[in-house]
Formats: C-alpha cells, structure tokens, sequence
C-alpha cells in the first residue's frame, strides 16, 4: 500500500485523543463517600460489566472515527484485483518516452521505426480510460519536451507524433526516464505510466550499467514502466562509418590541407549485420561537387578503407563529403567534414635579442625549426613563411593577418601590439611564449595575466639560473602524450627530448585559468610545457630557451620537430573537422551584423536570439545548444566593412548510431535493468499487457464510507445506552427517599 499524502503522516497520533480523554476524565471524577451511597453501590455492583462494556465499545468506535479521518487525508493507495477482473482501467496519467534516435530511420522499403513506432503508440493511446493525461518526451540526446504538460486531448497528441522525424544523435533514454519519474512525482493520481517506445537498438541496450539499473529503479517507484518495441526491419547495411586526412611532405607533418601538396582523404566502408558482402559506390564530394566515385565490394562485418587524393588549388574553407549509394538506413551513408586549407603560413617572429647570428638572438634556431629548406632541392618550399621583427618594429605590421605569434624572449610589448595579439587569438591566431633570460613573472604577467582572464593565466616561478657546476635541467612530457606532440611516440625522439639539457629555465608554479593544461615539467620542479585557449586561438608557454645561451637544446635532434609540432598545433589544432551530432554549435565572431543560420535541410532562420556573450573572453560568440540534424550548418553575417561572410561547421550521425541493428527480444526481456519492467513485443496485444499488470486504486472513497459508518455506529450506541445511564440516576434518587 502507498500512501498519496504521506507528508501528513504525522497525524497519526491524532488515534489516540479519544483514548486520552477517557483517561483524563477518570482522573478527574472526585470520589465523595456519604450515607446512601450504599445503595447506589450495590446497584452499581451489579451493572458493572455491562457499564464498562459499553464504555470500551463507545471508547474503540470514537477512536474509528479520528482513525477513519486519518485514513481519508492520506489517501492510502492499494493493488485492486476486482479491476483486473472487470478489465476496467482508472483515469491514467502517462508519460511517452519516445527514442527517437538516429535509428529509428530505418526502414523496410516501406515505413521507418519511427513510423511504426507512432502506430503504435497510437494503439497505446486507444486504451487509455476516459480523462487519461499524456506527456510526450523525446529521448535522443539531448532528451526533448514534445508535449510538456501532460494534456487530455489525445487527438492534439496524435496530430503532434504525426510530424515527427528522428534526429541523428544517440539515445538518451535513462536520462529521459529520470527525468520523467521526477515529474511524475508531482502527481497524485495513483495510476502513473511511463511508456519507453524504441527500436532496442543494440548499441543503447548493450550494457546493463548502474547508471540505466538507477534510472529503471527510479522510474518503477513513481510509476508503471512498459517498453513499447517496434517491428524489426532488414539489417543489412553499408555505412560511411569514418573520413580523415592525411598531408605534408614527411611523417612529423601531422595531417593539414594546403595547397603545396596533394591531400589524401581515407573513407572506412562498413557493413553492417549481414553475411554476404556489399557491392556499393562511393562518391566524393568537395564544396558539394562530385569529383569522383569508386565501386567497391565490402566483407561482411568488415571495414574496407578507400583512399582519395584532391590536390586544392585556392586556400579557405572547404566542404568534403564522402557518400555511399543508397539503402534501407540513409541515415550512416553520407559523412562531411570543413577544412581550413593553407597555401603557406605567415609567422610574425618577435626576437627579444635580435642579431645575425642564430646562435647568439632569441629567436635565430626557431626561425630554421620551422621547416628547414635545402638550398639544393628546387622542390623544397617551406610551409612556414617567417617575418621576424623586434619589439620597436611592430607598429609596421597588422598583427591580426599572422596566422601565428611567436615571442622568443620578449620582456615587454607596447600595450597596442598587446591588444592586437589578444585580438588575433581570440579570432583563431596561435601564440607561442619563449622564455629567455629577459623574461620574468612581472613582466610575463603585466602583459597576458589579466586577473587569471587573459591569454597565459599562470603565476611564474623564480627563475632558475644553472653554474656550469651545477647538474643540466632536463624536460619530462606528461604521459598520455597531447595530441599537439603526438611526434614524440617514436621512442627516439622520446630518448632525445628527454635528453636534452637547459642552463636558463623559467617555470611555471601556479595554474590559474580552467582552460589551461601542462604538458610537461622539468626535472627541477615546475611546469615547462603549459596550453590555453582562448577564443578561437590557442596560447602556448615554454619555460625553456630557444637559443644556445639556454643550453643545448637547440642542438638536440628533438629541437626541430618540438617546434614544429607546437606550430601545426598553434595554426591547426584549433580547427574542429566535424563533430558528433546532439552538442552544441558556437561560433566566435567580432560582429554580429546580419547573422543568419542556415541548417543542413536548408532551412534558413535569423541566429539574432542565439547571439551571447563568451565568459571566457567577454566577446559576442553565437550558440546552438545542440545540433540535432547531420549535415554542414552555415552561420552567415557581415564583417566590419559590410562584407557578407560564412562560417561553417560539420556535424555527423554519432558514432553509436552507425549500425541499426536492433536487439532480440529475448535478450532484451532479460536486461538485469528491466527486471521489474513489462517488455510489450510488437507482436504482443498492448490491451492485454495493460490489462494484466496490476492496477492501483485510491482507498479515500472507501475511508469516507468506513467513517459514515462509525459515526453511524457511535450515533446509535449513545442512543442505545443512553437509557441505561438515566435507569441509574433513577436509582440514585429512589435510594435517596429511603
């Protein structure tokens, strides 16, 4: 038995009042002692148990009552039995879950899960009692309101579901079933459902997890939890299940687009729950043109990996799209991807000790890191297009056209080449801090601390300076590796980084901003290697010098591709190729002039409302909570001049929702999480499931029957011994005339 009100449980001691009262009076009846009291006693005597008699019984019905009065304000709820034999159902409120997941796309050449789904439901809505209330939400991530508050109008949700389409993000059921339980919570009605309607994907149903067995757990403790599942439908299919890059002249180049060399762009072919391989085409597409297609057989089960090579002749945002022909689940045939393709890279170098001589500036060994040319090779171009400057010079140049900022040694800048460097970064641009001797935690902070806000939010240690007498300072990269130095898996640069010696050393005690990550430590104590983001650009620290007064790490084998990592990084890394379907869309713009979003259907509407300020820079940046549909989004809008522009990202069906197959339903009736759940097949009758799980009914009409009739009975007892105690008093005063 449950209990609607239990909040009011504590009115139960109101039971015993009735009893505290009978006492209360006993004690007061003084006790007088006179002459014909004799008589009275005797006559007493002999109706004694008849007199207590009916004081217990008016004493145990007055007790009844407040009991029955208790009983009805807590609206006590039990299993009726009499309704499963009469096949009668009370006024429900249920709450839909509805998957509406990625694969609920596919089909039978006829009608999708989703489609069938909704048939479904529909079928569920059919045997709800009159004045049932229903809720719909949507249980793809992130989880969805379709109908918030739970309606009678059963048509209006049935005209509602009728609209539907999936989305391409992953399901989010357990989140959506808690989310459910907590609203049913609020209801007091005893009859509450909760209805997951899904495809039992296998990738969602694999795992029984705490997580899922909480959820269930939860959900069943507020209401009635069935699992509606839809029709199975043909397995077989070819998905697109990956598509990458790789460039650049050697294997320390990570993979980046440019216009100096041939991309290569690698497609993974799966197929997916069949026994025979698949004869499909795939088709590349660059800016939405088809540039070339390959047949292609696919084993069962198998990845089949198809390379392609398009050489860019124009740098820029490029859209690449690789497409395999079409099948029953569209939805894992076509994956996109934006590249930032580079022609070569402008780097301002500001050298601190400006000279001639690498061995003797700040910056000379960076300068010949940053992809060293041979002067007999005709064919060997750097990629790298390097302009050094010294402080005094930087007035000369727009700060913000350089892709990326190097500072070898720099003890200060003038406070307008400090604000176009923020600028730069914030819009994209990568800043790379060299320590040298001339730097320190004043200036370092005077220039990019800002109150823990601004690019490089770490505090300096006390610098440490080494006599020739003293041991080397030696660098240790953090274990996993960053992607940013992933060169250094191979176990001989490894062995020569770890190897190389620093004389001057200016690390890092303190972490301040939440953005910032160390990637490496010196073995004096300190960090060495630190990273923050900011905007759309990224800020990188070296605690070490870059030049031979540093030490001898300039001459170290691991000199060059150090360098060269952190600047494919610094210029490439903050680049997002595509990402997963469900996450948020942001876009960091300096204006916000004209802003329109165009979505991957062409659907196109004004992005005015999702314009907002950035804590971390304090900038206007637009957001999409979450990108629902894959394809390519397109944010356009004018930039300071009035010229349109376009900023694009790529978003794809998740990773969890490549492959459609649906679990059995024998495996799925056997989930340790839906122990206590009624798994409905669709072959099942939805009435007869319904009708067969155990139905609840409030008792408060009954407690108000159980009190008439106690206050009935109490009614009549004092009528009935009513007489008995006026024969007394008779007694009395006939004993008092003697």
């Amino acid at each position: 038995m449950k209990l609607l009100n239990s909040e009011l449980l504590w009115l139960l001691p109101l039971i015993a009042v009735p009893i505290l009262i009978h006492i209360l009076i006993r004690q007061r009846l003084p006790r007088v002692r006179w002459a014909a009291m004799t008589f009275l006693m005797r006559a007493l005597r002999k109706n004694r148990r008849r007199l207590l008699l009916e004081t217990i019984l008016l004493l145990i019905v007055r007790t009844a009552i407040v009991a029955a009065i208790v009983f009805v304000v807590l609206r006590p709820v039990a299993r009726a039995g009499w309704q499963w034999l009469s096949g009668q159902r009370q006024r429900t409120v249920s709450i839909i879950v509805l998957d509406d997941s990625a694969s609920m796309a596919a089909s039978d050449g006829v009608r999708t899960r989703m489609d069938r789904a909704i048939v479904r439901i529909e079928e569920y809505l059919d045997q709800l009692p009159a004045g049932s209330d229903v809720a719909v939400m949507l249980a793809a991530d992130p989880p969805a309101d379709l109908i918030r508050q739970p309606t009678r109008d059963i048509s209006y949700v049935r005209q509602t579901l009728s609209k539907l389409a999936p989305r391409d993000s992953a399901s989010a059921i357990e989140q959506s079933l808690i989310t459910a339980a907590e609203r049913l919570r609020e209801e007091k009605t005893p009859n509450r459902e909760i209805v997951i309607v899904t495809d039992g994907q296998a990738a969602g149903w694999q795992d029984d997890d705490a997580r899922k067995r909480e959820a269930f757990a939860t959900a069943g403790e507020m209401a009635e939890v069935f699992v509606l599942a839809v029709p199975q439908t043909p397995a077989g299919d070819a998905a697109v299940t990956d598509l990458t890059i790789s460039g650049g002249p050697d294997a320390l180049t990570p993979s980046l687009a440019a216009t100096l060399w041939p991309t290569s762009i690698s497609v993974r072919l799966t197929a997916l729950n069949t026994k025979e391989p698949l004869d499909t085409g795939i088709d590349l597409f660059v800016d939405g043109r088809k540039v070339t297609r390959k047949q292609v057989r696919v084993p069962p089960d198998q990845d089949l990996i198809i390379s392609f090579e398009h050489r860019f002749n124009s740098p820029g945002e490029h859209t690449i799209a690789a497409r395999c022909d079409s099948d029953l689940y569209e939805r894992n045939n076509q994956r996109s991807m934006l590249l930032k393709v580079r022609e070569r890279i402008n780097v301002l170098l500001v050298d601190g000790r400006p000279g001639h001589d690498p061995a003797m500036s700040a910056g000379g060994f960076i300068r010949i890191a940053l992809w060293p040319t041979d002067p007999q090779e005709p064919e060997s171009v750097s990629f790298f297009d390097v302009r050094t400057l010294s402080t005094g010079n930087l007035e000369s140049v727009q700060i913000g056209s350089f892709p990326l900022i190097i500072l070898a040694d720099v003890p200060a800048l003038p406070s307008a080449a400090i604000g176009q460097i923020k600028a730069a970064v914030r819009d994209g641009s990568g800043l790379l801090i060299i320590a040298g001797p001339q730097v320190n935690a004043s200036n370092l902070a005077a220039m990019f601390f800002e109150g823990g806000s601004g690019l490089l939010p770490v505090q300096l240690g006390p610098p440490i300076d080494l006599q020739p007498t003293d041991p080397p300072v030696g660098l240790v990269l953090n274990e996993p590796l960053v992607p940013a130095l992933s060169a250094f898996d191979d176990p001989i640069l490894m062995r020569a980084l770890s190897t190389a010696t620093f004389q001057t050393v200016r690390p890092v005690a303190s972490v301040q901003g939440k953005n910032v990550q160390t990637w490496a430590r010196f073995t004096r104590g300190g960090a060495a290697l630190v990273a923050n983001t900011f905007g759309q650009g990224g800020v990188v620290y070296f605690g070490g010098s870059a030049d031979r007064q540093g030490g001898e790490f300039p001459l170290s084998p691991a000199f060059v591709p150090f360098f060269q990592q952190l600047a494919f990084h610094l210029t490439f890394g903050q680049d997002v190729p595509q990402q997963p379907a469900g996450q948020a869309l942001e876009w960091h713009l300096a204006t916000t002039d004209g802003i329109n979003l165009t979505y991957p259907d062409g659907t196109s509407t004004p992005a005015d409302a999702m314009v907002a300020e950035d804590p971390a820079t304090g900038q206007p940046r637009v957001l999409l909570p979450s990108a629902q549909l894959a394809g390519v989004y397109t944010l356009t809008y004018n930039d300071a001049t009035g010229t349109p522009r376009q900023a694009k990202k790529a978003v794809n069906l998740h990773a969890d929702e490549f492959d459609p197959a649906m679990l059995a339903l024998a495996p799925l009736r056997e989930k340790q999480a839906l122990a206590k759940t009624r798994v409905i097949g669709p072959a099942d009758s939805i009435r007869t499931a319904l009708l067969a799980a155990k139905r609840e009914a409030e008792l408060s009409t009954t407690g108000i029957i159980i009190l008439l009739i106690l206050l009935a009975t109490e009614l009549l007892l004092v009528r009935l011994f009513a007489p008995r105690q006026v024969d007394t008093q008779a007694m009395l005063k006939k004993a008092m005339d003697l």
